[in-house]
């Protein structure tokens, strides 16, 4: 199962001279919502006299990469690196949402608002369940079941006021009464689920071996920013609660939920009774050794790449209102990026006097690191350290900053430069 959204949305006003009367609002809003909710439930039952089930599910969503084909993404999942889709073919495309204006008048008696907002999400759930029962004494039992899956989700959420020239602190670009928004949210998420569950029971042997291979990878992006402007905000009209105020904010919420659970039972019955049974006949030695063997493997790799940038840069903003509480300038920058991950691996051999059961769990979550596959992740687990990934150069970090450059601020307001990381 795969299953691919790619594309945006974008509003912009650009090279010209608005006004509104009465009390008219200037908006540019730019929203892109992409959602892949899907489910693919796989099961295999064999009951014969030698009994052998294998299933195997795939399962592949994407939003913001470039499509690939099956095997490049499976190879993506088993490294726990989209390596292919970014690295060699450069399919980290975006999901954006951008809302803009550039080199533009405007006279609002109203609220100057540009506003982008991105809420990307897939939510994936995968069942897979392999049923290998002999029915016959003296025959073997053999199940296989696997999982590959794949969460991916780019998102970059933009909004900002540009002119190219550099300002000029004697004419007013932007007028507007109820003051200025200039907002980018961005919301990309992930919520997965994988279930496998595999049993096998024969007599006298019973073999069982289950693997589950997950990658999520979110990659989300806001920035709101303004360039070379100069704006005033009046703020007469004290209708509206942002009356006066000027609002630079960008807010990224990049998240993972991730459950992924596997239970491998492997029952070996005895001809009779159960143990070691030795006899002669005929001269000759028989034996009747019941054995069973469960292996279960999981690797799951969640990693968030994220960043809220919120900057004013080369400007003149000035609020003036006859409310003292009103005519604030904010520039905010909040990213609460969050990883909730669970993983549980059973494996189970009983009946047999010849009994083994093997689980192998690798769990990898990372927050502001770049992808990296599986070894090199185990290898900086097993030292403790970040060797490898410090070699790369690959913690960019998950961040957020608000600044404010080479700018005249005027505010009857407060002035608040502020930048949250929870």
């Amino acid at each position: 199962a795969s299953n691919v959204i790619r594309g945006g949305a974008e509003a912009y006003i650009q090279t010209s001279d608005v006004a509104t009367t009465t009390s008219g609002d200037v908006s540019v809003t730019a929203t892109n919502n992409m959602v892949i909710d899907a489910t693919a439930t796989n099961a295999v039952t064999s009951t014969a006299s030698a009994s052998e089930a294998v299933g195997v599910t795939l399962a592949f969503n994407t939003i913001g990469w470039a499509a690939q084909n099956i095997l490049f993404s499976a190879i993506d999942a088993l490294l726990g690196d989209p390596a292919l889709a970014d690295d060699a073919f450069d399919g980290n495309e975006g999901a954006h949402a951008t809302a803009r204006m550039t080199d533009t008048l405007i006279s609002a008696v109203g609220l100057a608002a540009f506003t982008a907002v991105s809420t990307n999400s897939i939510t994936s759930t995968v069942r897979n369940t392999t049923t290998a029962s002999a029915t016959k004494k003296g025959s073997e039992a053999k199940g296989l079941g696997l999982v590959l899956s794949l969460n991916k989700v780019s998102s970059a959420t933009q909004a900002y006021i540009e002119y190219t020239d550099p300002v000029d602190v004697n004419n007013v670009d932007i007028d507007a009464d109820n003051g200025v928004l200039v907002s980018a949210d961005d919301h990309a998420q992930i919520t997965a689920d994988v279930d496998l569950k595999n049993s096998a029971g024969g007599s006298p042997d019973a073999t069982g071996v289950s693997g589950a291979v997950s990658l999520n990878d979110v990659r989300g992006g806001a920035q709101a920013t303004v360039t070379n402007a100069n704006i005033l905000s009046t703020g007469f009209n004290t209708d509206d609660t942002k009356a006066g105020d000027v609002v630079v904010e960008a807010t990224e919420r990049a998240s993972i939920t991730s459950t992924i659970a596997s239970e491998m039972v492997a029952n070996a019955k005895a001809k009779g009774k159960t143990g070691n049974t030795t006899t002669s006949v005929g001269g000759q030695n028989g034996n009747s050794t019941p054995s069973s063997m469960a292996v279960s493997g999981i690797i799951a790799t969640n990693l968030v790449l994220s960043d809220a940038l919120a900057s004013v840069t080369g400007s003149k903003i000035v609020t003036a209102d006859t409310d003292a509480d009103e005519g604030n300038v904010t520039v905010s920058a909040s990213n609460t990026s969050t990883i909730t991950a669970s993983t549980t691996n059973t494996a189970t051999a009983s009946g047999g006097a010849d009994t083994d059961a093997i689980g192998i769990t690798l769990a990898f979550n990372t927050v502001g690191y770049e992808a990296q596959n599986i070894l090199f992740n185990a290898v900086d687990t097993l030292l403790g350290d970040d060797l490898i990934s410090d070699a790369i150069s690959a913690a960019p970090g998950a961040g957020a900053t608000a600044s404010v450059f080479d700018t005249l601020i005027d505010a009857s307001g407060q002035l608040s430069v502020e930048a949250t990381m929870d």
